[in-house]
């Protein structure tokens, strides 16, 4: 859109004019203002810091960067390492141990979602590599595969980082940084459990590392084994409590999305659907009434109070609406570990090779199984009916009954066992004084098997539940079984060995007849990653080449990736003949060469006004065997006029090459609801094009939708021909640290995210509309519908990945942090305590499903799951033996509604937003010995549980935390 370049020039210029200007004002003022006090360290270590490949002394960072070293993530009481990092206020609790319950394959997965923007946009790497996916329909990494007690440090960076990482780091990174070089031992074990007498958690981590070969080499070996029970909704009050939203019953005639000052909906507890039960509804069709099956009688059914417009119910004999006896916290149990040495070979040649291996089995209950609304039947010569029951058909004059049924007796659930490989061998060392190598070779390969419990086979079950009396047995069989007539049409594997069903009641089917009608699907799923890459690294003081700042940094280098995935659904999925829509199996894959270059410009240094002024720049070139060659760059700039105060600033443009899902994903079966545009009755609801180009598809004038055709069968999967998706990203902050206030520093950065050419799968409804509402029919959505060329019915469609979308992401972030020295500050030896604060100031987070039309857009800014403010509060008090530690997470309060149906209509709903949150976690540290550290503490100290029927979840929901209040302890031991 040219509005996106627009704004990309604008970014460039400002950038670019602001380095300029600085160096002109510096130069200028030339005169050198240190003295001897006040020069720098030259023993200071380099490091690479997350954002480039070029060491540098200190660990600023031109890209606003978010730090948690080993003794922050020590003061966490999280077996789950993904829980501890989602806590940040940029990262989204978008697939976590509870959210990933409600999806088909991803149950146990925790990959990261940087700025809410989509877990495929955010890249992870661990020492800067890259890491094998956990699935084969994504490219995000799975945390729980990370070995905590190796972690140095946690860096999180804002912003496009593709040319030095390659694709996938649009909206940023997450880079783990392993401890390197270790000696001694350590073994921490924690225990920890919900006020509610559940979630049981435990884990024990160890770490051992020693030098060999008179210190030429070193090796590191850690374990962790880890267990999280889950807990259902069945588990929790506030679930119990069936809270959801109904028409407002004193809102009268007055039309809904009119501000007459009366909730269109208000909340209500214990909300029932009383046209469905565990036990069934049995519908008269003579009168209409409604029964229920107990005791064995036919009893009248209560439907509870239903004073709603909308038909809900208070009570009654139905169902809770929100499923409460899924999991809302999945079974998660883990076995991970490690194996890193490293030689050295000369005193320029290092040898290193890192090993892990991790397996990891999760379970989930997914709620209610298959269930029927009135679509299936009872007969009266039924084989489990009782005398009774009988009788009262007869009585009643009642043949047989439609029945409503939630089958319980059979409850989805889902399981996976994830295994997962990655080794990387290496050399690296220096060719000269000034310049460095890394090469290294990187294998990766996840497995997985997941299973779906209690698949529903719709044909066995339909001819189990068709049960009769067998007159030569007196025993219940299947009719299909004895009777011929019956028998026609039943597929041999439904009446080959039928099993008769019982569904007249609570818990009514037996072990046998779930065995026969119900199957356990399963899917085999393989990732495999090989990457070989190599880095040169130097500056150019052998060659006598210097800017007023030093030498000049350089980095050069290639990669080669080869990603791989398959994955191979059971039989019965892929025939399509269970509950579930037809799954085909799913093969495919794509390589990469790149290359690289990276430089830093040390401009000035130590002059008036210009303490450093040091620009950088990157570039990277690709080549991919699916979409081509793509060119990725991105200029930085720091700035320090003086001591205390440094400038810094990033502009970059990023890709996101499509993934092996998104490509090569399977065209699965999936229905949808639509309504034509090219009705008669819909030609006037959309653009002033509609009719002409519903003309030009063949449909003729007063055509009408046959009413029969609202839902039809489709395919929705993978398109090979999708392209990559464009992020151009801006950054500009500021480093505080006081030389008056020792201790203390401040970073404020603005940052500024825009997606193109997003991938995403769009509605059926949407791809007709914007057939027919372009200029023409010659577009990218025409082709995915078919019609009948008789008659110019809708018969089928295509749902398929297609760039379609942006996304709109700004906002500033903060990062406080303060150590007093009680004893320097002169309030006595008390120790010393560390303040820090981290937050989030949420300026947009807007999705355009079509990036060709603006006015169509989702802010989801201060909607759920995506707050305005977000703030991590955290004080540390060190004292003798002890240390206290107190954290405070502070979010901002969130709409539950759509933002644009709320300024529709002012009075949507009685309760609109969740108020803001507080939660409070404390913990306690005693170093009983050198060896010995024992802790404890509590999470979410004042019980706070989701509210206003969220459950904590959902991929918005799970901002919140559903365990309540968590104790845990636990010892460290040192060797």
């Amino acid at each position: 859109m040219a509005t996106h370049n627009t704004r990309k020039l604008r970014r460039a210029t400002l950038l670019g004019s602001a380095a300029i200007a600085m160096a002109v004002v510096a130069a200028g003022n030339s005169t050198y203002a240190q003295d001897a006090d006040t020069e720098e360290d030259d023993s200071l270590e380099e490091v690479t810091v997350t954002g480039s490949r070029i060491k540098r002394t200190g660990i600023t960072a031109p890209q606003p960067v978010t730090v948690l070293d080993a003794e922050a993530l020590g003061l966490q009481s999280e077996v789950n390492l993904a829980n501890v990092l989602n806590q940040l206020p940029a990262l989204g609790s978008t697939l976590t141990n509870a959210s990933s319950t409600g999806f088909i394959g991803t149950v146990g997965i925790s990959p990261l979602d940087l700025r809410r923007l989509g877990t495929d946009r955010t890249l992870v790497l661990v020492n800067g590599r890259r890491h094998v996916a956990s699935r084969p329909a994504s490219a995000a990494v799975d945390i729980n595969t990370i070995p905590q007690e190796l972690i140095e440090r946690v860096e999180v960076l804002t912003g496009g980082a593709s040319a030095i990482y390659g694709a996938d780091a649009v909206t940023g990174v997450v880079n783990f940084v392993m401890k390197d070089d270790y000696e001694g031992a350590s073994l921490i074990v924690q225990a920890g459990d919900a006020d509610e007498g559940d979630a049981f958690s435990y884990t024990a981590r160890g770490i051992v590392g020693s030098n060999f070969a008179d210190g030429r080499g070193n090796a590191v070996f850690t374990f962790e084994f880890a267990d999280t029970q889950g807990y259902t909704g069945l588990d929790r009050s506030f679930t119990r409590r069936g809270e959801q939203f109904v028409d407002n019953p004193n809102d009268g005639d007055t039309p809904q999305n009119t501000n007459d000052g009366i909730p269109d909906e208000i909340l209500i507890e214990n909300r029932r659907l009383n046209f469905i039960t565990a036990g069934g509804i049995f519908l008269d069709p003579n009168t209409g009434n409604r029964f229920k099956a107990e005791n064995g009688q036919f009893l009248p059914f209560n439907l509870g109070d239903q004073t709603f417009p909308d038909g809900s119910a208070i009570g009654g004999d139905g169902i809770p609406e929100q499923d409460i006896a899924g999991s809302i916290q999945g079974d998660l149990q883990r076995v991970l570990v490690t194996g890193n040495i490293r030689y050295d070979l000369t005193e320029d040649l290092r040898f290193f090779m890192d090993t892990k291996y991790m397996n990891a089995t999760s379970f989930a209950l997914n709620g209610t199984g298959a269930f029927d609304i009135f679509s299936i039947g009872i007969q009266d010569d039924n084989a489990f009916l009782t005398d009774a029951q009988r009788q009262f058909m007869q009585d009643n004059n009642i043949t047989s009954f439609s029945v409503s049924r939630s089958h319980q007796e059979a409850e989805r659930n889902s399981r996976a066992e994830r295994e997962l490989f990655r080794g990387v061998a290496g050399f690296e060392g220096n060719i000269t004084e000034t310049i460095s190598f890394d090469l290294a070779y990187i294998h990766g390969r996840a497995t997985n098997a997941i299973q779906q419990g209690n698949n529903r086979i719709n044909d066995r079950f339909l001819a189990g539940i068709d049960a009769v009396i067998d007159p030569a047995t007196g025993q219940a069989v299947c009719r299909s079984t004895i009777d011929p007539d019956a028998a026609q049409g039943v597929p041999d594997f439904a009446r080959n060995g039928c099993v008769p069903i019982n569904i007249l009641g609570e818990n009514a089917m037996s072990q046998e007849a779930i065995d026969f009608a119900y199957v356990n699907a399963f899917v085999n799923e393989t990732v495999e990653q090989n990457v070989i890459m190599g880095t040169l690294t130097g500056d150019t003081s052998e060659l006598n080449i210097e800017l007023p700042g030093g030498p000049i940094q350089w980095a050069v280098g290639g990669e080669y990736r080869d990603e791989q995935a398959e994955s191979f659904p059971s039989e019965v999925d892929q025939l399509g003949i269970t509950f579930l829509n037809i799954i085909p199996p799913t093969t495919g894959g794509f390589d990469v060469w790149e290359g690289f270059a990276e430089v830093v410009l040390p401009v000035l240094k130590g002059v008036r006004f210009a303490e450093e002024l040091t620009l950088d720049a990157a570039v990277r070139i690709s080549d991919y065997s699916t979409i081509g060659s793509a060119n990725t760059w991105k200029v930085g700039m720091t700035w320090a006029p003086v001591r205390d105060v440094r400038f810094r600033g990033t502009y970059s443009e990023s890709v996101r090459a499509p993934n092996i899902g998104e490509l090569f994903g399977p065209q699965s079966q999936t229905f949808q609801f639509f309504e034509d545009p090219c009705d008669t009755e819909n030609l006037d609801l959309g653009s002033p094009d509609r009719e002409a180009n519903c003309r030009a598809l063949g449909v003729p004038e007063g055509f009408d939708q046959d009413e029969t055709r609202g839902n039809i069968p489709g395919t929705i999967g993978g398109n090979p021909n999708v392209g990559e998706e464009e992020s151009t990203s801006f950054s500009i902050g500021m480093v505080y640290t006081p030389s008056w206030a020792r201790g203390l520093s401040l970073t404020v950065d603005y940052w500024d995210i825009e997606i193109t050419d997003a991938i995403d799968t769009p509605l059926l409804q949407n791809v007709l509309d914007n057939c027919v509402d372009g200029s023409t029919i010659d577009n990218q959505f025409c082709p995915l519908i078919t019609r009948d060329p008789v008659n110019q019915q809708i018969t089928g469609f295509e749902l398929t990945n297609q760039n379609l979308a942006a996304l709109e992401a700004s906002g500033i972030d903060f990062e406080i942090n303060y150590l007093l020295d009680t004893e320097s500050a002169g309030l006595g030896n008390l120790g010393t305590v560390n303040f820090r604060a981290v937050g989030t100031w949420l300026n947009e987070n807007t999705e355009f499903p079509f990036q060709v039309d603006p006015d169509f857009f989702d802010e989801e800014h201060g909607e759920l799951g995506t707050p305005e403010w977000a703030v991590n509060f955290n004080a540390t008090w060190n004292i003798g033996k002890f240390s206290l530690n107190y954290e405070l997470r502070f979010i901002d309060s969130m709409l539950i509604v759509e933002r644009d149906e709320l300024e529709a209509d002012p009075d949507l709903q009685d309760i609109v937003s969740t108020g803001s949150i507080f939660y409070h976690d404390i913990a306690l540290f005693y170093q009983m010995t050198d060896e010995v550290q024992l802790f404890g503490g509590v999470n979410n100290l004042t019980q706070v549980f989701p509210r206003f029927g969220l459950n904590g979840a959902g991929t918005d929901s799970a901002i919140f935390d559903n365990i309540g209040r968590f104790f845990f302890a636990g010892a460290r031991l040192q060797f």
